[in-house]
């Protein structure tokens, strides 16, 4: 879609329609000239990764006349649009954009941009590698530098002098100034040249921890006493990240809940029980986590469920009936699994009611209730009730569950009700049970006893939290 004129003439194109198209931010492909001659596209992303909702047309050619263009046309964008360049110091071809449908599309037309220049091998372009990132004030940054030939093919790069407009650079190391701006990056190497980029700020837009094994994000933590946490943190700004040196990073620790080294290694020291935060400052941005150590349940040591419950436990799905009790053997109330399952689901916002009679808005489990019924997960006893406190039976049970499946991430097929077979008392399964039970054999979340499925009984809290558990681990 190469119609819509952004820039004519070096005047912009103004449009008075009301189509979402115009008024509304899309990811958008660009292409144009300045009055050089020179060639420019660029793409701009959204709608996958954080990266925004991309531009509305105007914004889009404000962009344009930033790049200094004189002629411009919108492109399709999204997922259409896939940007390779062959990047200084690589080989082949470098996707550099994120296409808003998360991968690349099967089926493709190309603008190819190509030089017929005859490529002589030697270094006459010289880049900095890190070119456009941003540093934060008196950081330091390793740069490394790539060089291509005559033919903007990657050469091996000679020995590269290098200096800075605002900052230093010794060696190769770069460091920032102290105030915020643009640094131009100067490189020479006999006859080859060249120059980079590199954007300086004092404060950040994002601050974001994650626990350095796993990748996970941290904005909480269940740890056992003695148990360590290892802390990686990012900065971004405009989406992009921040390089910063390890010491602009500071860490605290509120309660008493263990402590951390100048590196990010918490260790849990506090009783069980315990709760604290860790509060993480960098780039003028902190972030917090909250930390509770974990408390051993006397009646779960030795029990079947245990590391169904303590997995359950440490990601804040389920509690216990005391501080030192989980009640295993207790029946579930409807209220109280509907709630685990919420919880399960990570809690995601509510916009209305439930609307059932007996659930007040001040119940701890109402947000919950709200959330299932809006989600087909449970419609109530009938005449506009959910009778939260009612005791859940077995087949209840694997009915709330099969229907939260998808929003547990969890992918199935609906088994057929011979599953059932198996077992003794399959006839005694409710006809509007049969399936959620049927599907939750098939995948293993199930297994009933030798008494059979016993569909009438209570669900205790130890079947539910094996039940929950092993679905959540299919997701």
């Amino acid at each position: 879609d190469g119609t819509r004129v952004l820039i004519d003439g070096g005047k912009v194109v103004e449009y008075t329609s009301g189509s979402s198209f115009y008024t509304r931010r899309h990811p958008r492909t660009l292409i144009g000239k300045r009055a050089d001659g020179t060639v420019v596209m660029a793409v701009i992303d959204g709608r996958f990764k954080g990266q925004g909702d991309g531009a509305t047309i105007a914004e889009t050619a404000y962009i344009a006349r930033q790049l200094g263009l004189t002629e411009a046309l919108n492109l399709d964008g999204g997922g259409s649009s896939t940007l390779a360049l062959r990047m200084p110091g690589k080989s082949g071809y470098t996707i550099v954009n994120e296409p808003s449908d998360g991968s690349l599309r099967s089926v493709c037309s190309y603008i190819l941009f190509v030089t017929d220049s005859p490529a002589s091998g030697s270094a006459r372009n010289l880049f900095i590698t890190q070119d456009g990132a941003y540093v934060l004030a008196g950081s330091t940054l390793e740069l490394g530098y790539a060089a291509t030939d005559n033919a903007l093919r990657t050469v091996e790069t000679p020995g590269v002098t290098a200096s800075a407009s605002r900052g230093s650079v010794s060696g190769n190391v770069y460091t920032a100034p102290a105030s915020a701006g643009t640094d131009t990056i100067r490189l020479s190497s006999g006859s080859a040249y060249g120059s980079g980029t590199l954007h300086v700020i004092t404060k950040a837009d994002s601050l974001s921890v994650t626990d350095a094994e796993s990748g996970t994000a941290l904005t909480s933590a269940v740890l056992e006493q003695g148990e360590t946490l290892s802390l990686k943190v990012a900065a971004k700004y405009l989406l992009r990240d921040v390089y910063m040196n390890a010491e602009n990073v500071m860490y605290s620790v509120s309660g008493s809940i263990g402590t951390i080294t100048k590196d990010g290694l918490f260790t849990a020291t506090g009783a069980p029980g315990a709760e604290g935060k860790i509060t993480v400052a960098a780039a003028g941005v902190t972030a917090e986590i909250s930390v509770k150590l974990e408390i051993e349940f006397a009646d779960m040591r030795g029990h079947w469920a245990e590391s169904y419950v303590k997995a359950l436990y440490k990601d804040g799905i389920v509690t216990g009936i005391t501080d030192t009790q989980f009640g295993p053997d207790q029946s579930m109330k409807r209220c109280d699994f509907v709630l685990m399952l919420y919880r399960a689901a990570g809690s995601p916002a509510v916009s209305e009611r439930s609307g059932f009679t007996d659930v007040p808005d001040s119940a701890y489990y109402a947000t919950a209730v709200a959330w299932a019924y809006a989600n087909g997960i449970t419609e109530g006893k009938g005449e506009g009730t959910f009778a939260p406190a009612d005791t859940l039976t077995r087949q209840e049970g694997f009915t709330f569950l099969y229907r939260a499946l998808k929003t547990l991430g969890v992918s199935y097929t609906d088994a057929d009700a011979s599953q059932l077979s198996r077992f003794p008392d399959a006839s005694s399964v409710a006809s509007w049970a049969q399936t959620p039970t049927a599907t939750l054999i098939a995948l293993g979340v199930v297994e009933g006893s030798d008494s059979g499925l016993i569909p009438t009984s209570s669900l205790t809290r130890a079947q539910m939290a094996k039940m929950l558990q092993t679905a959540r681990e299919l997701a």
